[in-house]
C-alpha cells in the first residue's frame, strides 16, 4: 500500500511539474519587464521634436505607452494566478519529502535489522552439507537486503532532487516579488 501511494504521490507531482506553472512564471516575469520598459512614464515625458509632432512619433509612444500598461495589468494578474501555482507545488514537493524521508528512515531500519539478523545468527538458513537443497532463504534475504539498499539510495537521489526542484521555485517566487 505505501509503495502504491508513493508512486502516486510521484505521478502527482510530476502532473505539477509538466503543467510547469514555475517555467510560466519565469517566462511571464520576462514579458512583465519587457512590457515595463514600453510602459515607462519616461517615454510619455520626453518632449516631441517638431519631426515627431509631423510624422505622428508622439502620438504613436501615448498609444505604446497606454497598450503597454493595460497589457501590464494583465500579465501582473496572470504572474500571480501561477504564482499560486507554484506556491501550491512547493507545499506538495514540502509534503512528498518528508513522506520519503520517512520511507527512507524505514528502509534504513529493515536494512539495518536484517544484517544484524544475518550477522547474528551465521547458520540460520544455510544449506546442510550433502542435503540438496532449492531454496536458499539466507541468500534471498541477503539479495532483499541489497534491493531495498539500492531502494534507499534512489529515495535519497529524489529528496535531494525534490529539495532542488523547491529551491528553484522559490527562487522563482522571489524573483516575482
Amino acid at each position: 500500500m505505501a509503495r502504491w501511494k508513493s508512486s502516486e504521490t510521484v505521478i502527482h507531482l510530476s502532473d505539477l511539474m509538466e503543467r510547469g506553472a514555475v517555467s510560466g512564471l519565469a517566462s511571464l516575469i520576462a514579458e512583465v519587464l519587457s512590457s515595463m520598459a514600453k510602459a515607462s512614464p519616461e517615454q510619455i515625458a520626453k518632449k516631441p521634436g517638431s519631426l515627431d509632432r509631423f510624422l505622428g512619433g508622439a502620438v504613436e509612444r501615448q498609444v505604446q505607452y497606454q497598450t503597454a500598461r493595460k497589457r501590464l495589468e494583465t500579465q501582473l494578474a496572470d504572474a500571480e494566478a501561477l504564482a499560486q501555482g507554484v506556491r501550491d507545488t512547493v507545499t506538495y514537493i514540502d509534503h512528498m519529502v518528508g513522506a520519503h524521508a520517512q520511507e527512507a528512515d524505514a528502509l534504513r531500519l529493515y536494512i539495518q535489522a536484517g544484517r544484524e539478523f544475518l550477522d547474528e545468527n551465521p547458520t540460520v538458513g544455510v544449506a546442510k552439507e550433502g542435503e540438496l537443497t532449492f531454496d536458499r532463504p539466507r541468500e534471498r534475504l541477503a539479495r532483499k537486503l541489497a534491493n531495498m539498499a539500492t531502494l534507499l539510495a534512489s529515495h535519497e537521489l529524489s529528496i535531494n532532487q525534490m529539495k532542488l526542484s523547491r529551491a528553484q521555485a522559490l527562487d522563482m517566487l522571489d524573483r516575482f516579488r
